[in-house]
C-alpha cells in the first residue's frame, strides 16, 4: 500500500514502502498552480535504469567496481552485479528495492524500517554488518524533510554509506524546457572517474564544470553530464544545490547535514528530469577510503546511532 502525505496549503507526497521505501511523489501549490518537484515511477517495481521518485542508497552510494571490496580484514564478493550500464558492478546498496516496514504515518509524516534480517541471503553474506535504518519524510506546505536514522545494534564496526537519488523534475510545470533551467551547486572540487567510478582524487573544478554561479542545464559539458562533486570545502552560508525553473519562477533550494560529503549530478538522457544525489561518500568509497582521504566513508560504533538530514524548500518568485 503506497502512504500518500498531504498537507492543507495543496502540497502532496508519496511514499511506497513496499519498493525499498521510494519517495515517489513531491508536487508543491501555489495560487491554483500544481508545481512537479520529482518525476515518478509510473510503474513499480522497476530495476537501476528505469527506477524514478527519490531511492534510497544504502550501505554502497554509487557503485562498487566488480561488487568487490575489503572490510574489517575481510574480503568480500558477493554483492550482485546491477549496474545498468557496464553489467559488472554493483551499484546503489542494498535495500532500494526491497519491502520496508511501515513503523507509522499520518496526514503529513511517514516513517519506514528495514533492518539486516530483512535482507535476501545473498545480500547478508555479501554484508554481514547488522544494522537497523529508519527512513521519516515529513511533509510542509511549501518543503519536504527527509530523515534517516541508523543504528548498530552489532558488536563490531558498521562500515556504511547513505546517499539519496532523486529525479527531480525539470521544468516545474508543462511550460518551458529542462535544459532552459538552472543548476547552482554550492562545490568548489569533483573526483574525475573512469567508467563512472572515481579514480581516488580530487581536483578543482575547471570552468566548465564550476556551478558555483547558476548555469543552465542545457549548457552543461557531458554525453549526458554524470559527474561526482566534493562538498567538503563548500559555503556553510549556501544551500547545497538550487534549481530555478525561470518558467514558473520558482526554484528548489537543497539543505542538510554536514555528513553530506558529495553530490553525484546526472542528467538523463530523457528530457523531463534531473539527478542530483546527495550522498554521505563517494561511489566506490568502500574500496578508496583507505588510500584516499575525504571519501566520506562512515563507520559507526556498536550501540551507535548516526541521523541524516535533508531538505527540499520550494521558492515561488
Amino acid at each position: 500500500m503506497n502512504v500518500t502525505l498531504r498537507h492543507p496549503g495543496g502540497a502532496r507526497a508519496e511514499i511506497v514502502p513496499a519498493h525499498g521505501a521510494l519517495l515517489n511523489r513531491f508536487e508543491v501549490a501555489h495560487e491554483g498552480v500544481t508545481y512537479r518537484l520529482l518525476e515518478p515511477s509510473e510503474t513499480l517495481p522497476a530495476p537501476w535504469g528505469e527506477l524514478r521518485g527519490s531511492p534510497v542508497m544504502f550501505p554502497f552510494p554509487g557503485r562498487v567496481t566488480a561488487g568487490r571490496y575489503r572490510a574489517q580484514g575481510r574480503t568480500f564478493d558477493r554483492l550482485p552485479p546491477n549496474d545498468p550500464d557496464l553489467g559488472v558492478n554493483h551499484i546503489h546498496g542494498l535495500v532500494s528495492h526491497l519491502p520496508w516496514r511501515l513503523e507509522a504515518s499520518s496526514d503529513t509524516t511517514c516513517t519506514c524500517a528495514i533492518g539486516h534480517h530483512d535482507l535476501p541471503t545473498e545480500a547478508r553474506a555479501g554484508y554481514p554488518f547488522p544494522f537497523q535504518l529508519e527512513l521519516t519524510v515529513t511533509l510542509a506546505a511549501d518543503r519536504l524533510t527527509i530523515g534517516a536514522s541508523l543504528d548498530n545494534p552489532g558488536d563490531t564496526p558498521l562500515p556504511f554509506g547513505f546517499g539519496l537519488h532523486p529525479y527531480f523534475a525539470l521544468p516545474f510545470t508543462e511550460q518551458g524546457t529542462r535544459g532552459g533551467c538552472l543548476l547552482e551547486l554550492n562545490a568548489p572540487q569533483h573526483w574525475p572517474q573512469e567508467a563512472f567510478v572515481p579514480t581516488g582524487t580530487r581536483e578543482a573544478l575547471e570552468p566548465s564544470l564550476d556551478l558555483r554561479t547558476p548555469r543552465r542545464v542545457a549548457d552543461i559539458p557531458g554525453a549526458p553530464p554524470n559527474y561526482v562533486y566534493d562538498l567538503a570545502e563548500r559555503d556553510p552560508e549556501r544551500p547545497l544545490f538550487t534549481l530555478t525553473d525561470p518558467f514558473a519562477g520558482a526554484r528548489l533550494e537543497a539543505t542538510g547535514s554536514e555528513d553530506i560529503s558529495a553530490v553525484v549530478l546526472y542528467v538523463p538522457p530523457e528530457a523531463n528530469s534531473i539527478c542530483v544525489e546527495p550522498q554521505s561518500c563517494i561511489p566506490n568509497a568502500v574500496n578508496l577510503h583507505q588510500q584516499h582521504p575525504g571519501t566520506g566513508w562512515l563507520e559507526l560504533e556498536p550501540t551507535g546511532r548516526w541521523q541524516w538530514r535533508s531538505v527540499l524548500a520550494f521558492i515561488k518568485e
